[in-house]
């Protein structure tokens, strides 16, 4: 006989799957280890090959069952909405697959902003290992919360240049401040290693202290026929003009660091609202 009910079972399952949430946050993380583990140690190769020559695992790697959940959890939302649309109304099985689809959803939504979060903490903790900021009051702690804009997220990083000077300088914009380094140590790139990975070797050093954006303007040049990657960026009564490898990492820089500013004054001006009305 043909199973008739499904959505039940599927939104009662979902419900009970927000371990994974750590899991798919982490598998990046986990992937990295097993191959550092496959790398470095012998036996543990030779026994992960061991691993993958039973029958239970039809040949696949552990890496690939690494990857299982997280794929599995992207795919239900398309699945069940499959099954969704090839339900009638009045089966009594709709209303629980609309359900479960709520639910599988949801989860899927957990599971990327978890992975995203990680990958922020991750990069905030590397930044704090990679760039020397001497000369400040307090110690800068990336890897924290901001005044009022909740944990410090990094929005863009990459290659900035002085104009006048054509100093290379490496930006790296969170959402309550602009962090202008440059290089001391320069990375060496060993195949498909990044900056963000822990194996890289860059090391940086603060240029001048932290540009706070609830306190910047910035501005295109006044010419609008020019094809320069130029744009400035106004700090109290200090202007930085700052040059681009191309036109669309301008516009890249520009928009996000006029849109963290504009975050930032926004949510600043609600906070003092809400303090005053208090």
């Amino acid at each position: 006989m043909p199973v008739q009910m499904i959505g039940d079972i599927l939104a009662a399952q979902l419900s009970h799957m927000q371990a994974y949430i750590r899991f798919c946050s982490c598998q990046l993380n986990g992937a990295a280890l097993l191959q550092q583990k496959t790398d470095e140690e012998p036996e543990f190769k030779e026994f992960l090959k061991k691993l993958a020559s039973d029958s239970r695992c039809k040949g696949m790697p552990l890496s690939s069952f690494l990857l299982k959940p997280m794929q599995r959890i992207t795919r239900y939302p398309l699945l069940i909405k499959s099954i969704l649309e090839n339900t009638p109304e009045t089966h009594p099985d709709h209303n629980n697959l609309k359900q479960a689809l709520e639910r599988a959803e949801e989860l899927c939504s957990q599971v990327n902003e978890g992975v995203r979060e990680k990958e922020n903490s991750d990069r905030l903790e590397w930044i704090q290992s990679h760039v020397q900021c001497e000369g400040l009051v307090e110690q800068l702690v990336f890897n924290s919360l901001t005044n009022c804009l909740g944990p410090r997220k990094l929005l863009h990083s990459g290659k900035l240049y002085k104009t006048k000077s054509n100093k290379e300088l490496y930006g790296f914009l969170f959402n309550d401040f602009l962090l202008l380094t440059y290089m001391v140590k320069q990375f060496v790139s060993t195949g498909s290693e990044k900056l963000f990975s822990p194996k890289s070797n860059s090391q940086f050093k603060m240029y001048k202290v932290p540009i706070f954006l609830n306190e910047v303007l910035v501005k295109l040049p006044t010419d609008p026929s020019s094809d320069e990657p130029i744009f400035h960026i106004s700090h109290i009564d200090r202007v930085y003009t700052l040059k681009t490898d191309n036109i669309n990492e301008r516009t890249a820089w520009v928009q996000k660091i006029k849109g963290a500013s504009e975050q930032y004054i926004e949510t600043e001006k609600k906070k003092h609202e809400k303090a005053y009305q208090g």
